[in-house]
């Protein structure tokens, strides 16, 4: 298989993703700053300026980038400062180009401060897709605080429309195909190889889920060639439901101690695990069911199925809330 993407863009997500509070401190005059790139298009707000600079509470320290003594985050800090009549103030530099200072820019200002409004959450999407094309749709929502599908309509915008890289880099770091007949047949050369593989196992290697393994595999065993399974992808690229691949988001929440402590968060790994072990198992358990039983088993399936899209909307829709409150 080709490199899904580039060194350069493992490097700047490695260096978004740090944490900028590892930088020490340091006192910078004010006179040697200059305005960046915000992605705060209506520019400052004087009345939060004010409020700023009437405050008695000492202003967190900004984030400047290095090479050019630009803002990265904190102009309305810097001009509260001015109005207080200082002549320094605390700051961190930070070592970046325009791309990674603007990812930056925008993920610590999307949780704190004066939130960004939609529109310049949307703009400040399209920016970070143009930066980082392989990026995928929930790495640039949980930057921009959008909704994943928000940033995947904002993918298809014309003006981005030459951007479409063969692989996208999720949150957990990982670099998957976008081409979905790829994946397909990757995991139809594992079948054909390995017969004996666990349906987890050709998902993993294959970038696919493992329902999407268990239908591949039927659909082998039920004479479908590599060929057909190839043509039959009409979808465009990165539009297939298996680009949210379960097992690593299940297998990040578990690395989760703030949800394994909790009752409710154990409660909830239980679930998704038994959705996990359902999967792999769908047709070993649908041949131990009777056949008057059958339309019932898929009544209620489907609306578990309903029961957790909306549950997903509401887990999207509570961290965008979490977000524009400065919460976490």
């Amino acid at each position: 298989m080709t490199n899904l993407c580039g060194s350069a863009d493992r490097t700047a997500q490695g260096s978004i993703i740090g944490h900028t509070g590892a930088a020490p401190v340091t006192k910078v005059p004010i006179a040697l700053i200059s305005d960046g790139a915000s992605p705060r298009r209506s520019g400052p707000d004087l009345e939060h300026i004010r409020a700023l600079a009437e405050s008695d509470d000492p202003l967190p320290p900004i984030l400047i980038q290095r090479s050019t003594m630009s803002v990265i985050d904190g102009m309305h800090r810097v001009l509260a400062a001015k109005m207080r009549g200082q002549e320094e103030i605390e700051a961190r530099l930070i070592d970046g180009d325009q791309a990674i200072c603007f990812v930056m820019a925008v993920s610590v200002n999307v949780k704190h401060g004066l939130p960004l409004s939609l529109d310049d959450r949307k703009a400040a999407a399209k920016r970070i897709i143009r930066f980082y094309p392989s990026w995928s749709d929930r790495k640039i929502a949980s930057v921009s605080g959008l909704a994943a599908r928000t940033v995947a309509g904002l993918r298809d915008h014309p003006s981005l429309e030459d951007n479409h890289p063969e692989g996208r880099i999720g949150r957990d770091g990982r670099a998957r195909p976008v081409n979905a007949a790829e994946r397909r047949e990757i995991a139809a050369e594992i079948i054909g190889k390995r017969p004996d593989a666990s349906l987890r196992e050709i998902a993993r290697h294959a970038g696919i889920s493992p329902e999407t393994a268990r239908k591949i595999r039927r659909q082998l065993c039920n004479g479908t060639t590599v060929q057909q399974l190839h043509n039959s992808v009409s979808a465009p690229a990165g539009s297939q439901p298996e680009n949210a691949d379960q097992s690593f988001a299940l297998h990040a929440l578990r690395r989760d101690p703030a949800l394994r402590s909790k009752e409710r968060g154990r409660l909830l790994l239980r679930m998704l695990s038994v959705l996990e072990v359902l999967e792999e198992n769908a047709d070993q358990i649908l041949s131990d069911i009777s056949l008057h039983d059958m339309r019932w088993v898929a009544e209620a399936s489907r609306a578990c199925s309903h029961a957790w899209e909306r549950f997903a909307y509401l887990a999207e829709l509570a961290e965008r809330q979490k977000i524009a409150a400065g919460t976490h």
